[in-house]
């Protein structure tokens, strides 16, 4: 976490009750981790993607600052941790053992929909486009990611509140209204909230950007 930014602490507490304490989706183990290392990060993925069982779940989620552009930028596709950059590559590695499919990446930084371009920076021919794995990113690979300060929040990821007000005021589940919200569901509901807010900013607006892979996993469900 950079102390230049407030929000991801929050961000991450807020995610946490939100998909794990609220959500009746059976969830057996959620990790959390503040001011990791790369390597801690790709250990702990690894050793979830093995345990997994073909109709488990897993849902990858990050806050902070983080780096990326088109797919003819220089720049890396990468989160930044504690001691280095974390690329796209690096991630999708550490998942090849995974034993279900059902893993969605929700990512809040700038640039983040680097990830979903389907352009690796490591050696494999494509980072998570073309994968089964889903990803929500917080902005397009050229569009900046704000945190804000909320009334009920307090200091957040404009991308994450918007995300949690979805899934707990459960408006996200729509137009089926099954008690199943879905990553589709929640993009729907996130995209125009965000980039309607953002345009109100001076350093532009900030564009939600996805990938869904071959499914549209379900990540929140809740009694009716």
């Amino acid at each position: 976490i950079d102390p230049q930014l407030t929000g991801p602490y929050n961000d991450i507490i807020m995610i946490l009750e939100c998909l794990v304490d609220e959500n009746r989706l059976k969830t057996d183990l959620a990790v959390q981790m503040f001011d990791p290392t790369a390597n801690e990060v790709l250990t702990e993925i690894a050793a979830l993607a093995r345990n997994l069982r073909p109709r488990d779940y897993l849902v990858i989620y990050f806050s902070g600052h983080s780096t990326g552009g088109p797919a003819n930028s220089p720049r890396l596709d990468a989160l930044a941790c504690y001691d280095r950059l974390l690329t796209d590559g690096e991630i999708r590695k550490a998942l090849l053992e995974a034993g279900s499919n059902d893993i969605t990446l929700i990512l809040d930084g700038c640039f983040t929909g680097s990830f979903a371009d389907g352009v690796s920076t490591e050696p494999l021919p494509k980072a998570f486009a073309g994968t089964p794995y889903a990803v929500l990113a917080a902005a397009k690979p050229a569009s900046p990611a704000y945190e804000v300060d909320d009334r009920e929040y307090g200091s957040i990821g404009l991308f994450t509140k918007h995300l949690v007000n979805g899934l707990r005021t459960r408006q996200a589940d729509w137009p089926d209204q099954d008690g199943e919200i879905t990553v589709s569901e929640i993009l729907r509901y996130v995209r125009p909230k965000v980039e309607d807010e953002s345009s109100r900013y001076p350093d532009g607006i900030q564009y939600v950007d996805s990938y869904l892979g071959n499914s549209d996993p379900v990540i929140f469900t809740y009694w009716k």
